[in-house]
Formats: structure tokens, sequence, C-alpha cells
């Protein structure tokens, strides 16, 4: 035999170094793919996984230049096609090989990692319903301890449970240990509905229930059991007798590698679901909550100017002019109180001292309608104007507010009383309130005899006898 080798000898070597190159090049792909999927996809306890990873590393380190190669290996992920893109580098840090690869699943698959879609949801319509069932459930386990006695019996009944919180109805169970069916003897077991549980007894009244019946093991195992939550629906009247003829063969039942009768004891669980009403919820989606008409768009904006203005307010930010009472000063801006008021424009356009100082002096009103009339011109609306409003009202009149005048009327007008009535209709004439006044005459002549002996009535009359001259006249 020759000591060289002949040329096929080492094409045939060269070709198993390409195998094996090949090989260990896809060894490391996979681990890289897989490195790539556990970031994308973090799953900690998904023992294949990180089996398999395992797998991969411990095969890349029997060879130590691929093992050097696996080491300097780059990924990248595309998350528009899912696609690594993998570099391989040799242990000197040059490029080997580049490689295109599907990210997989965690558990091994090919398959696009899956992403909630929104195109059907509760925000992508503008109405949604849901509709449900109401389902009661409740168990009963039955015991039956010496069951050797009972094989002499056809039927054992159990004793009355009650089930479900709202309907609160008497059930039992029913078991005949050796019934026969073609030859063969079988346990069976079936529900009874005794009695219904607001006491009615007539013949029609019916309930849906879904039972399982269930033999327990030792071991507090269901060993044996039948029927379901998803099974069809039974509809049972009082008295009526729903189960399982052929439940299980008498052979199975006392069969000891079953152990479903052991210290001569069985234990049969029954769990029932009663089905109630069927119930419906409905609300707007988010479409519908975006798809606002125009007038709630302005009123939201309005809302919300409303909002800012009364923060710029209560910061004082940028405040360029001051109005003080007798007892407290108030900072403001001149540009918003002249967009308000013709009165404050005409002040600070001019010369006058509040346009030279920057001082606005109000002695005839109290601190907190100062306040209020501010809180009104910044947000177009004050707490205090159910409280203020006649106070606000002249105020309002002073400074030629007419938003704020005519909703002290409304105000005014809503709380009209008896022994009001005359001095409402004396403020109405001296401020020109000419929606307030005609309110006023009408409620007076709807309630004259009333208002009349007030004693409020007698010395406003006399005092302020013009003012009453339209009342006379509207009497005619």
């Amino acid at each position: 035999m020759s000591g060289r080798n002949g040329p096929n000898d080492r094409e045939q070597r060269a070709r198993e170094r390409e195998r094996i190159r090949q090989f260990r090049e896809q060894q490391i792909l996979n681990a890289i793919a897989q490195q790539v999927n556990r970031r994308a996809n973090p799953n900690p306890n998904n023992n294949n996984f990180n089996n398999n990873n395992n797998n991969a590393n411990n095969n890349n380190n029997n060879g130590n230049n691929n093992q050097g190669a696996m080491n300097n290996a780059e990924g990248q992920q595309n998350p528009s096609n899912r696609v690594v893109n993998v570099v391989v580098r040799n242990a000197n840090g040059e490029v080997h090989s580049r490689y295109h690869a599907p990210v997989g699943t965690p558990g091994g698959g090919s398959g696009a990692c899956k992403r909630k879609s929104t195109s059907y949801g509760p925000e992508s319509v503008e109405c949604w319903a849901s509709s449900e069932i109401e389902q009661e459930t409740f168990a009963f386990l039955w015991t039956l301890k010496n069951f050797s006695a009972f094989q002499g019996a056809d039927e054992i009944k159990s004793p009355c449970f009650k089930g479900g919180p709202k309907s609160n109805h008497s059930w039992q169970l029913k078991m005949s240990p050796r019934k026969k069916v073609e030859d063969t003897e079988y346990f069976s077991v079936h529900l009874i509905l005794f009695s219904f549980g607001d006491g009615d007894v007539s013949a029609s009244r019916k309930v849906k229930v879904r039972f399982q019946i269930s033999l327990v093991d030792p071991d507090g195992k269901s060993n044996k059991q039948a029927g379901s939550p998803t099974m069809n629906v039974c509809e049972f009247k009082r008295l009526s007798v729903w189960g399982y003829d052929k439940f299980i063969t008498t052979a199975e039942l006392f069969n000891p590698v079953r152990r479903l009768v052991e210290d001569d004891t069985l234990k049969i669980h029954c769990r029932v679901w009663i089905e109630g009403e069927l119930k419906h919820t409905s609300g707007l989606g988010g479409m519908a909550k975006e798809s606002q008409s125009p007038e709630e768009v302005k009123l939201r904006r309005m809302e919300l100017l409303s909002q800012d203005m009364k923060s710029v307010l209560d910061s004082n930010a940028f405040a360029d002019v001051a109005l003080s009472t007798k007892t407290k000063t108030f900072l403001a801006h001149k540009s918003v109180l002249a967009a308000r008021s013709r009165v404050f424009q005409a002040m600070f356009h001019s010369e006058m001292v509040e346009s030279t100082q920057n001082a606005v002096e109000i002695s005839d009103f109290e601190d907190d309608v100062v306040k209020a009339m501010l809180e009104y011109m910044y947000a177009g609306e004050t707490p205090a104007l159910s409280e203020k409003a006649p106070d606000l009202m002249q105020i309002a009149e002073k400074y030629e507010l007419m938003g704020l005048k005519e909703d002290c009327e409304h105000a005014i007008a809503a709380n009209l009383t008896i022994e009001n009535a005359a001095e409402v209709l004396v403020l109405a004439h001296l401020h020109s309130a000419t929606k307030l006044k005609p309110k006023v005459i009408e409620f007076i002549n709807r309630n004259k005899e009333e208002v009349r002996k007030t004693d409020a009535f007698t010395q406003v009359a006399q005092a302020n006898a013009a003012v009453f001259v339209d009342l006379y006249l509207s009497q005619k």
C-alpha cells in the first residue's frame, strides 16, 4: 500500500472539510438567530428554546476556529421584514461569510412575531355592544361511606343541597350502584331539580342547566367524569331528572387500578351551571368620540380657552395693571380688560391716571365682587354668579360688561320670591335690566295679593313710587 495520498483522496478530504465548514456555519447561524429571537421575544420559561441554544453552543465548542468565528458573529434585526442580517467573522476578524435568515418564534418556528391588531377594536368603531348570558355556578360533594352496603339498593338519593347565589334552588343527586343495561352492570348517576328557590310549583317553569359529574379518587383528583360547561343545555322542570345511565361499568368502578372506591368509600362531585338572563351593554367607540359635532368641538375649545385664561389670571404672569378696592389689590392685564370692556379700553387709550400709573381704583365694590368680575372677564364665568348676582349686575353695568349683566339678570330671575320681588323690581329699573324687569312685573302680577302684603313692597313703593308706574300700566 502506497504511503502517499492520491488525487481522489485529497478531493474527498476537501469535500469533507467543506461539508464540516458548512455544518458549523449553519450552527453558528442558528445560535445567532436564537439570540435575536430571545431579545425580540423574551421568555425565560421556554426550556426548549434554552436547551436548543445550549446545544448549539456545545456543538460549536467542538471546533476551535469556528468557536472564534461564533464569538465574532454580528447580527442585526430588520424589523420591517423580520430578517436577521448575519456577518460571520473568523478568529482574525476577517469577514468569513454573510447570511440573511428569517427570525422565528421562541419555540423554534419560522413565522413572524404576531402583533395585536387594532383595526377591529373598540377604538376603531363608532359604537360597540357586548352580550352575555349571566351564569350561576356551584358545586356539591357527596361522600358514600360503607359503599358496599349500597350494592343491593335500586337507587339512593342524596340529601337536598341548595345552589346558585341568586336562584337558591334545591337539588339532589341520585345514584344506582348496579343498573343493568343490555346485560352489563353500570353505576348510574343523575341530577334532580327538587324545587325552585322561590317556592314556585308550576309545571311549565324551566331552568337551563349544564352540569358535570365526577368520581373523585383518594388524592382529590377527578378520575372519571361526564358533562362539561360547554355541553348542550338541559332544561330542568321541577323534579326533572338528567344524568347518565351508563356512567361507568361496575367492573371498572371497582377496578383497584382506578382507585375510585377505596376504603369502601366513593366520592361523587357535581358542578352545576345555571343560565340566567341575557344582558347587553353598549357604548361609544373611539371613532365616535373623535367624530364630534361642530357644536361639541366649539364647546370644547371654549372650555379649554376658559381654563387657560383663568390660569393667566391666577398666575399674575406679565400683569401690567393693578385694580384696588378699599382692602385688596388685584393684578391684571390691560389688553384683556380693554378687550372685554369699552370703559377699560377708554381708560388705557387716553392720558387718564389709570393709564399713566397703571392703577385702577374701585372703591364702591367689595373685594369678592371685583374678584368675580375679573374671573368673568378672563374665563367667561365665575362661581360667585348665583350668590353675588345683584352686585355683579351693578359692576357689570358700570364697566359695560354686557355678557355678565345678562347672566346676572337670568340668575336673579331664577331666584324670584314673594319677599324679594319688590326689591328686584327696583334693582331692574335702576340698572336698566331690560331682560329682568319684564319677568319681575309678570311675577308680581301673578302673585300680586301676596306681594302687596309684604313689608318690602310697602317700603319700596313709598320710596320709589316712579318704579311702580310700569307695574300699574301692565295691569291695565
